[in-house]
């Protein structure tokens, strides 16, 4: 069990008028209700409540989260794909010889992906954990260090990833404006979170594997987003697809499923041809510039 805190105030602009507007649960942890208010003030939406700082650790020691993958080489292949497409949408605004963060790595298959290119001179992977992620064990060539060791860290980064790792922060706007202190003139942050104006979202309400309470603190659509990210230039907004109606189901249906087994992976073409259509997406992502 994790100790938790009732929130009576928005934890980004401080404001008191906050409400409901979906009650939801922990399917995956079993730790409790939890509910998403509504600030109508700044419009964040963020979990409540929420679980302790000091316990916050607890929903992640085990790696054994959906950002912790464990599959076989066809699902790696797939995903190796899917990153070099990334990929080639956000070097094309970076320089040669790059000093990369990837902060907040998971399992740390994306930092591998990075190592790959050429124009990526130094990287720097970091995440919650004190011991390096499965697949950057051994990695000489990718220095790792903990959310607690970066602070003690000089930056001058070029370019920082920044994937799916602000709607677990208490306040992300604070830890964009640390983040922007490391990122050198005119550097580059590419920041990527689920979205929670996603029609899958409307349709399976509580049940939405997307919204991984209470894993996820802040819930962000589109504008939440440009709120948080307002010190930057925006230099492109895209939206993106990460299967997620396996988990669902299996939520609705009270079974086991995963987003990356076959119900998962059978149901990924219908769920990116119902959002096109609706002009909606599971993920929202910016590709921003430091103007300090």
């Amino acid at each position: 069990m994790i100790k938790t805190e009732k929130l009576s105030s928005c934890p980004v602009c401080g404001s008191l008028k906050i409400a409901t507007i979906l009650n939801g649960y922990d399917y995956e942890s079993r730790t409790g209700d939890y509910r998403i208010d509504r600030c109508s003030a700044c419009g964040i939406r963020f979990t409540n409540p929420r679980p302790l700082k000091e316990d916050l650790h607890k929903l992640y020691d085990a790696r054994n989260s959906p950002d912790f993958v464990h599959v076989g080489p066809i699902i790696s292949r797939l995903r190796s794909i899917s990153i070099r497409c990334s990929l080639a949408r956000i070097l094309k605004f970076g320089r040669d010889d790059l000093r990369v963060l990837d902060f907040g790595c998971g399992d740390g298959f994306f930092t591998l992906q990075l190592r790959r290119h050429l124009q990526c001179r130094r990287i720097t992977a970091c995440d919650f954990h004190d011991t390096p992620p499965f697949y950057l064990r051994s990695r000489d060539d990718i220095r790792y260090c903990s959310f607690e060791e970066h602070h003690q860290t000089v930056g001058g980064y070029h370019l920082i990833i920044c994937r799916h790792v602000l709607e677990h922060l208490t306040n992300p706007a604070q830890w964009i404006k640390k983040l922007q202190k490391t990122l050198t003139p005119g550097g580059v942050l590419v920041v990527e979170v689920p979205n929670y104006g996603s029609v899958w979202r409307k349709i399976f309400g509580r049940y939405y594997s997307g919204l991984s309470l209470p894993r996820h603190l802040i819930h962000f659509e589109e504008r939440t987003l440009k709120m948080v990210l307002e010190d930057f230039e925006i230099l492109a907004e895209y939206k993106s697809h990460t299967p997620l109606l396996g988990r669902s189901l299996g939520y609705l249906l009270s079974v086991s499923l995963t987003n990356i087994g076959m119900p998962g992976l059978m149901t990924y073409p219908f769920q990116v041809l119902c959002d096109r259509l609706r002009g909606s997406s599971t993920v929202l992502g910016m590709i921003v510039k430091n103007r300090s």
